[in-house]
């Protein structure tokens, strides 16, 4: 919880302000241009700090206004029902990260929208958020350009360079949240399919509901020492009951409500070291597997 949540109840209305954020959002993101442009000559003479300021501060006032789409879209509760308590979370991750200390965040990656969630239950806060993208990204432009000035960790998928740039990054960067998704990409057929054979092909139970983690890249943050806790998010949709989760159109174009259940737990990454990457991320997937799995024959 932040404050009281305003939602409008009339259907047509909410659909007219969502659609009036939405195109707020989009000349918010051509405004981000000529500020760019001076962001990126502030990183031309090595002003690295000065240029993720200006990009921080462009990409939270965007994220607060995809909030407003997010909280009219979305009902959020714990998997008891409860209302999340955003505030807690956020005093907790703020020890977390003091005295320039780290934290990974990780979770299930279900829909296109789930940076939604992230920046929800984050609170926004651009100056301590960190995501990690895609090199591919670089064809869409202004979105490339503000993550890549904005201080996130860009990845090739080649693994060997992969971990000297995140051994790098790790160094160069402080007091964050750095957000992960094992899994690697969104859950559906075609990808839970190749997880279930991925797993089966080297002896592993298979995976219903999540997909098999990529465990190399985990273990090379775990083990660089550059991150002291884990903050490990769980999350499932359903709409009217049934399992549904929101496309991108959905936020923008509709005046649907799902029901979005989360848990988090925050664990000290010394004590994942002692047990083994590669152990704790298979065995954390499988509470996560084990959780949604009863929360669909709940929905059933």
């Amino acid at each position: 919880m932040r404050g009281k949540k305003f939602f409008i109840k009339s259907e047509i209305l909410r659909l007219i302000y969502k659609l009036t954020i939405f195109v707020l959002i989009v000349l918010s993101y051509i405004l981000c241009i000529p500020f760019l442009f001076i962001a990126i000559l502030f990183n031309c003479f090595n002003y690295d700090i000065i240029c993720q300021k200006i990009v921080q501060f462009l990409g939270k006032n965007i994220w607060r206004l995809k909030e407003k789409i997010f909280l009219q879209t979305v009902r959020v509760s714990d998997f008891k029902g409860n209302l999340i308590d955003t505030n807690r979370l956020n005093k907790i991750l703020s020890k977390k990260v003091e005295n320039d200390k780290n934290v990974l965040f990780i979770c299930n990656h279900l829909a296109s929208t789930d940076f939604l969630v992230v920046n929800f239950l984050l609170q926004c806060r651009s100056e301590i958020i960190r995501y990690i993208f895609k090199d591919s990204l670089k064809y869409i432009p202004i979105f490339y350009q503000l993550c890549s000035l904005g201080g996130f960790l860009k990845l090739k998928r080649n693994f060997e360079e992969d971990k000297q740039h995140i051994n790098e990054y790790g160094k160069r960067n402080k007091g964050i949240c750095l957000v992960l998704f094992p899994e690697g990409t969104r859950k559906n057929k075609n990808t839970l399919s190749k997880s279930v054979a991925f797993c089966k092909k080297t002896n592993i139970k298979p995976f219903k509901n999540v997909l098999m983690p990529r465990y190399k890249g985990f273990d090379v943050l775990i083990n660089s020492g550059h991150f002291q806790s884990l903050l490990d998010v769980t999350m499932f949709y359903s709409k009217d009951g049934k399992i549904d989760q929101p496309t991108l159109l959905d936020f923008i174009f509709s005046t649907k409500i799902f029901d979005l259940k989360l848990e988090y737990d925050y664990i000290d990454c010394s004590e994942i070291q002692k047990n083994g990457c590669k152990e704790f991320i298979i065995d954390l997937f499988r509470k996560k597997d084990n959780l949604l799995d009863f929360e669909f024959q709940k929905q059933k």
